[in-house]
């Protein structure tokens, strides 16, 4: 036992286990609520989860308590509720305290995992010259099932813990008084007959979407692997595929060339922090990936970047078609580096001009087919 909390410790709260939902089997929050109407404030609290001072949601609870304690109440929930949990913590004479010091409020569910507050402030800090501290946790509403791999709260026994986490050593064992209260908003468990008027994002055929409330073409033909159409508009791109390939179509002009990375690791405390830069060049596939772009209103610039200097801006692995087109009125296509293909199909569509430097050469076992719609094909 910790000195400074008045009342007996040993206060006996017995769970069982139950095989379906894995929580501590308590009576509903419910009846609860009714049978303990009007009754007395709880004057003790727990140390430990198995002696956790059992509480009615709406029962007010206090202790006296000396710093440094941990302080356990246990109070049932039902499938559809939605629980907040307040506490207040009267500190020790600013006199006595040789700093700040944080409080934190925790819930768990019947076997002990923690349930992330949705809103409220369940961790604060004091400074020295305040006199107490409000903490309060607005948990998840309590669901009528789970996924076993979920950590979703459901119906049964909660427990809240109170403690202080960081203050001066000196500061440890000063009597605090602590008020603590559970209250729940009733609601449905699940929504009944529940359904979508229609599908978010309804599906148009292999790899294709539709825009919610269009009505989805049905299709006999065996779904694509390859890459929905991409909208983008940017200046510069570069892409890496498998199978599913490139798939870009761009409202204005277009270069393949070099684009910068940044690459961030996450730390501990959720803060971002760059850990490598690099650079991405061309449009590359592997596993018979084809690559098809096309411009709207502006010319197709092919380059080789610098991040895989090797003369080649566009390259499809094995039978992967590439295709590529500027499509927009007077636009052109401007080729500065190889275009590569195993066995695929190479295919240029220009609306105007199609221009192939000196330095840049269309290699494939297939077919190449260059277009200039109403300009010249210059190589």
């Amino acid at each position: 036992m910790r000195p400074g909390i008045s009342g007996k410790r040993c206060r006996a709260f017995t769970t069982v286990l139950l095989a379906t939902a894995a929580l501590t089997a308590v009576p509903s929050a419910g009846t609860a609520l009714a049978d303990d109407a009007g009754e007395s404030p709880a004057t003790e609290a727990g140390t430990t989860f198995l002696s956790a001072m059992p509480i009615s949601q709406g029962q007010e609870a206090k202790a006296s308590a000396s710093t440094g304690d941990y302080l356990y109440w246990a109070f049932p929930a039902d499938a559809g509720q939605t629980v907040t949990a307040k506490a207040t913590v009267t500190l020790p004479p600013s006199s006595a305290r040789h700093g700040s010091a944080t409080w934190t409020l925790d819930a768990f569910d019947g076997l002990r995992r923690r349930q992330a507050c949705a809103s409220g402030k369940g961790t604060r800090s004091a400074a020295t010259q305040e006199s107490s501290v409000d903490l309060s946790c607005k948990l998840r509403k309590v669901r009528s099932w789970a996924e076993p791999w979920a950590n979703d709260p459901l119906p049964g026994t909660y427990y809240l813990r109170l403690t202080v986490v960081n203050l001066p050593d000196q500061d440890l064992g000063l009597p605090v008084q602590v008020d603590v209260q559970v209250s729940a908003r009733d609601g449905d468990a699940e929504p009944e007959d529940g359904k979508l008027d229609a599908a978010l994002n309804p599906v148009s055929g292999g790899g294709a979407t539709q825009q919610p409330g269009a009505t989805a073409s049905p299709t006999s033909e065996t779904p694509s692997t390859a890459a929905s159409e991409s909208d983008t508009t940017v200046a510069t791109v570069a892409a890496r595929a498998g199978s599913g390939g490139v798939n870009l179509r761009e409202t204005d002009a277009l270069t393949v060339g070099d684009i910068a990375v940044t690459v961030q690791l996450v730390g501990a405390d959720a803060q971002l922090t760059a850990d490598a830069t690099g650079t991405v060049s061309d449009l590359i596939t592997t596993a018979n990936g084809a690559i098809t772009v096309k411009t709207l209103a502006g010319d197709l610039t092919l380059t080789d970047g610098t991040g895989v200097a090797d003369g080649t801006a566009v390259s499809a692995d094995g039978a992967g078609a590439v295709t590529l087109t500027a499509a927009g009125a007077g636009t052109s296509i401007i080729v500065s580096a190889d275009l590569v293909s195993g066995t695929g199909p190479l295919t240029l569509t220009a609306a105007k001009d199609v221009t192939q430097t000196t330095d840049a050469d269309l290699h494939t076992g297939g077919s190449a087919t260059v277009t200039a719609t109403t300009g010249a094909i210059t190589q």
